[in-house]
């Protein structure tokens, strides 16, 4: 029996590091409330979540700027997400290229799939879920590289807490 326990583990060791949980990105985690102590937002939407803008502490290389969305009434980060725009087709490519990468390390397998204007890919684990692309604006020759990580439980329970919620 000790034999097939240290065959296992050797198996194990082997297929390389298990995939992370979606849940903390840039520093923040998913369906945890935001400290009381955290600033102002920076904006509401127009359905009543509030915006967290910050500079965000991992992937800062390919995001300047990222924001949490906020549940108005208990405060539980709904998502997290970071958007660049890039004039440099080149540039846009690498920046995608660095993000694909970095997301198959953390979270293993992504899928692909093609869209009209761009390649969508997205990782699922139970209820949450990141999307990631890059897009490129034919009108002004620039490129779009995007990302977002969502709670979906906390976001379905925030969709129906925004009726119930005056803000000020």
């Amino acid at each position: 029996m000790p034999l097939l326990f240290a065959l296992a583990l050797a198996v194990a060791a082997g297929k390389g590091q298990a995939a992370e949980k979606i849940g903390t990105l840039f520093g923040y985690t998913l369906g945890q409330a935001l400290p009381a102590t955290q600033a102002k937002n920076d904006a509401i939407t127009p359905e009543g979540y509030l915006v967290y803008r910050f500079a965000p502490n991992e992937l800062a290389d390919i995001f300047p700027l990222a924001q949490v969305r906020v549940s108005p009434a208990t405060r539980t980060i709904i998502d997290i997400a970071a958007a660049v725009i890039v004039d440099s087709e080149d540039e846009a490519v690498k920046k995608f290229a660095a993000l694909k990468e970095w997301m198959e390390k953390k979270y293993g397998k992504v899928e692909h799939k093609k869209l009209a204007y761009n390649d969508l890919y997205t990782i699922v684990q139970k209820n949450r879920k990141i999307t990631f692309f890059l897009r490129r604006d034919p009108l002004n020759d620039q490129h779009l590289v995007y990302c977002n990580a969502m709670d979906l439980d906390a976001f379905g329970k925030a969709r129906k807490e925004i009726p119930k919620v005056k803000l000020r």
